[in-house]
């Protein structure tokens, strides 16, 4: 926005007058003079360095162009700020770039998003599942959603980053050098119920999947959905193996049809995974002991309300719509 015209001689005489000489505020003497408030403001704030400007310090030896030319390659590149200072034929530092780049207001440095690789296919098929779905509503309400978990004792992947305080030496993430291990968990949702969380020990076949729900469903079905129910699962090889599609139709058990591939941002069970995770690593806490991190996943899960989980069955239709304004590609779910 530009600065107004600046005081005459004439005017900064009748101000210092008028102050002098009555108690007049400053909006009165702005209106007698016919200026703006705070013009007189700045004016009586400094009247010996009203005017003037201030020392633009050392000329840059970057140019407008060259600047432009530098936020533009920078948008959106994995190059680092030393690559494009040589790729520009900039004589400046990296770390003189990094401010040219964060005063801009344009780009900032940001963790990239990590999200599957999507295929033609993949595509296609995402987005005709949103145009299907697009107008169910409460008939989520029949999907029972499930997925397994990874958790770490050192900590979630990709989740060492703080608010650093400048004052302090810097956080170190320490991670033990044999990863300290892991334990896999298997978990579902419906609207009405949640299930048992189901720990997996050992690498998981078909057969063991099978074992797995085979205790739980259909019964569990009935009081997670009500009638009618179906049970998603994404397309890992061991859930749509022959066999457990003949283990589902021998049990009753119902599967939700035509789930797209690598559609994780559709599954409501990733928000879950996220808050679980939240809980049981807060504060950055690390585990020692496997049967430590169990109970610490088992008392996060205790703690996710069903009102939790069916406001997120009623972000579903959002969803869907999300999918198809995205036209079948990645979505910020």
């Amino acid at each position: 926005m530009p600065t107004g015209k600046k005081l005459n001689e004439i005017q900064k005489a009748q101000i210092n007058v008028l102050r002098s000489n009555s108690s007049l505020s400053n909006r009165k003497i702005a209106k007698i003079i016919n200026r703006s408030e705070g013009t007189v403001r700045k004016y009586l704030k400094n009247p010996v360095g009203y005017g003037q400007k201030a020392s633009p310090g050392r000329p840059s030896t970057v140019t407008k162009l060259q600047r432009r030319a530098l936020i533009r390659s920078a948008c959106n590149s994995t190059k680092s700020s030393r690559a494009l200072c040589e790729e520009g034929s900039l004589n400046i530092t990296a770390r003189r770039a990094r401010q040219i780049l964060n005063e801009s207001g344009r780009v900032k440095a940001a963790k990239m998003l990590r999200k599957p690789l999507l295929s033609p296919k993949n595509i296609q098929d995402r987005l005709q599942f949103s145009i299907s779905h697009m107008s169910w509503d409460i008939e989520w309400n029949k999907v029972i959603f499930s997925d397994e978990k990874r958790f770490n004792k050192d900590g979630p992947d990709r989740w060492a980053y703080y608010w650093h305080d400048l004052r302090t030496d810097p956080r170190i993430f320490s991670k033990r050098q044999s990863g300290g291990g892991s334990v896999m968990v298997w978990g579902a949702i419906g609207f009405q119920k949640k299930v048992k969380l189901q720990f997996i020990n050992n690498r998981m076949n078909a057969v063991d999947y099978q074992n797995m729900i085979g205790p739980l469903f259909p019964a569990w079905g009935y009081e997670m959905a009500g009638l009618g129910w179906q049970l998603q699962q994404d397309n890992a090889p061991i859930h749509v193996a022959k066999s457990t599609v003949r283990y589902f139709e021998d049990r009753n058990i119902n599967l939700f049809r035509n789930w797209p591939a690598k559609s994780p941002d559709m599954n409501i069970m990733e928000n879950i995974w996220s808050i679980l995770a939240r809980q049981v690593y807060a504060g950055g806490r690390q585990y020692d002991q496997t049967n430590e991190l169990v109970n610490a996943i088992e008392k996060a899960w205790k703690t996710i309300d069903q009102a939790t989980i069916q406001g997120l069955y009623k972000g579903l239709q959002r969803r869907m719509m999300a999918l198809y304004d995205a036209r079948g590609k990645s979505t910020r779910y």
